[in-house]
């Protein structure tokens, strides 16, 4: 009786069934895990090709995605300032020692140590990334103009506010979510440090110094 012509690879698969299925888990492991061993091998394997004498350009980050990218800030529109009045709250704090006061239809929000607070418009959302002003007291740093807490910024100005000595300044390029302005004041042996939205949608910097015109140690 003359054999099919499968019978006989149909035998060899049989026999040699296991050989088999281990090759293809074999190739399949080296294929999935290639990304691990095969630069080992080829030291050169994923690099991108370019045309002879064209600069690679290595890690290339999306700059508007990228805080400290190099694309200028973005000044945004001063909204308008409101100058004390009557309507203005008082806020005492005694643990940093100071007082100041603020527009009535703002929100403050205190950090859970009370070492310092923010600000908030009125239309704000206090839950999510909002144009504010912030004050925090670093009883640990001790205030220094020539070594500020943010050593990347531009505009480094000496200031004095109601007898608080410091300095100003301002981030100069492209940060996410948004640009700001700082003060920095010594206060009891540390800093006060405070920053204000400044773009690129609106800037709050014109209220903030208003603020700061109320400002006071809190006796």
């Amino acid at each position: 009786m003359n054999e099919a012509w499968w019978e006989k690879p149909m035998c060899f698969i049989c026999n040699f069934w296991w050989l088999i299925l281990g090759f293809f888990v074999l190739l399949l492991t080296s294929y999935f895990t290639s990304s691990f061993w095969l630069p080992h091998v080829i030291p050169d394997w994923g690099a991108t090709a370019t045309p002879s004498g064209t600069p690679r350009v290595e890690n290339f980050e999306n700059p508007y995605l990228t805080p400290g990218a190099n694309i200028p800030a973005m000044v945004g529109t001063e909204v308008p300032t409101e100058t004390v009045n009557d309507h203005w709250q008082t806020y005492n704090n005694p643990i940093i020692e100071i007082s100041l006061k603020y527009p009535g239809n703002w929100k403050l929000q205190e950090n859970e140590d009370k070492n310092g607070f923010s600000l908030y418009p009125p239309d704000s959302d206090i839950n999510m990334p909002s144009p504010h002003i912030t004050f925090n007291f670093l009883p640990d740093h001790i205030f220094d103009e020539t070594t500020p807490i943010s050593a990347d910024k531009t505009g480094y100005q000496a200031i004095n506010i109601n007898n608080f000595s410091g300095m100003e300044y301002q981030d100069d390029r492209l940060n996410i979510p948004g640009q700001n302005y700082y003060i920095e004041l010594a206060h009891k042996q540390g800093t006060i440090s405070i920053s204000a939205t400044m773009g690129p949608h609106i800037s709050l910097v014109n209220q903030l110094r208003e603020i700061l015109n109320t400002l006071g140690v809190l006796s």
